[in-house]
């Protein structure tokens, strides 16, 4: 693509140079904040000081240098230019490396590395765009968690089967992570059904060889997300009454565990741990019971012990899942 084309595409309205053909020198821009420049040198020497195109807009910077045949080694460069971006700025970034023979490209979402590479990103966005990988994209996991309990309870209410809720509740979560936007106010239900579809068909063309390398990196990282999740769940200690600290133990681990389900297990493949998840359930709504005087026989004080205990022991069952798989996952990278 040629840049004016890539210009096009972003936005020249956001464009930002300093020097000749719309290039942009970082050692210029750092001299004229009064800022001390330090070059950032490769394995030979050489100072990478110009970026070819730099956009900005708010607190979000697109960086992007251009190729003939782009290559590993070019990441090098790339990664100079964010570091001296966040040092003059502080801005969030978008780095991009972008051919001019062809149309590929390669983003990262923040720095140059891995685990910020966005593999599924092989055209140029809008500027707006780019600015919503780092705003309404982005979920927040308390209220993520709210809402999938809450759904799951008005789907129990409508008399909706168990093993059903778990499949839509998943599959919702599954279309929000991959980029649908439930709070778009002019998508209707159908709409919404059909972004819904074609997450699914997208995410199981990745899998279909079990699976490209990108999606074992993918379904990895889900994981170890999960992990890291469940691991942070404060269960209480078996003498804590404190019943907001107990319900948001119960609601986290609970929407872990549906968050799970789709990635440790296959359709027709036992859930092993169900039992243990249907007595947590059973015995958080003993404890409602007890709460709203329909149970008169048992004591609440009693269930909250009780109900603290299966919390742990679904804590505990749920990470040596997620672990099993991790290493099954990591099996197959080898």
């Amino acid at each position: 693509m040629i840049r004016t084309d890539i210009i096009s595409t972003v936005g020249r309205e956001y464009l930002t140079s300093n020097i000749e053909n719309d290039e942009y020198s970082y050692p210029k821009a750092f001299s004229s904040a009064s800022l001390t420049f330090v070059p950032i040198r490769n394995s030979s020497g050489r100072a990478f000081e110009k970026l070819d195109i730099r956009f900005v807009k708010e607190n979000i910077t697109v960086l992007i240098e251009t190729k003939q045949n782009f290559t590993k080694t070019d990441e090098e460069q790339l990664s100079a230019y964010v570091e001296y971006e966040k040092a003059l700025t502080g801005n969030k970034t978008i780095a991009i490396l972008a051919n001019t023979t062809n149309a590929n490209i390669k983003v990262w979402r923040g720095v140059v590395s891995d685990s910020d590479f966005m593999p599924k990103e092989t055209a140029l966005r809008t500027m707006d765009e780019y600015v919503d990988f780092y705003t309404s994209k982005i979920n927040d996991k308390e209220k993520v968690m709210q809402n999938t309990y809450k759904l799951n309870e008005m789907l129990h209410r409508h008399s909706i089967p168990e093993k059903l809720r778990s499949q839509f509740v998943g599959t919702c979560l599954l279309a929000l992570k991959n980029g649908l936007d439930y709070a778009t106010p002019s998508l209707s239900a159908a709409q919404i059904r059909t972004r819904i579809k074609e997450v699914l068909e997208e995410l199981a063309k990745d899998k279909k060889a079990d699976q490209t390398y990108a999606f074992i990196v993918w379904q990895r990282d889900e994981i170890r997300n999960l992990i890291k999740d469940v691991s942070e769940i404060r269960v209480p200690a078996i003498t804590e009454t404190n019943e907001d600290i107990i319900e948001n133990a119960y609601h986290l681990i609970i929407a872990d565990f549906e968050r799970a389900k789709p990635l440790l297990y296959k359709n027709n493949d036992p859930v092993t741990i169900k039992g243990f998840f249907n007595t947590l359930n059973k015995r958080y709504n003993q404890m409602q019971d007890i709460k709203s005087g329909h149970e008169k026989e048992l004591k609440l004080e009693d269930s909250k012990r009780v109900l603290i205990g299966e919390i742990h022991e679904c804590k505990k069952r749920l990470l040596n899942e997620l672990q099993r798989k991790e290493k099954e996952v990591m099996s197959k990278m080898t």
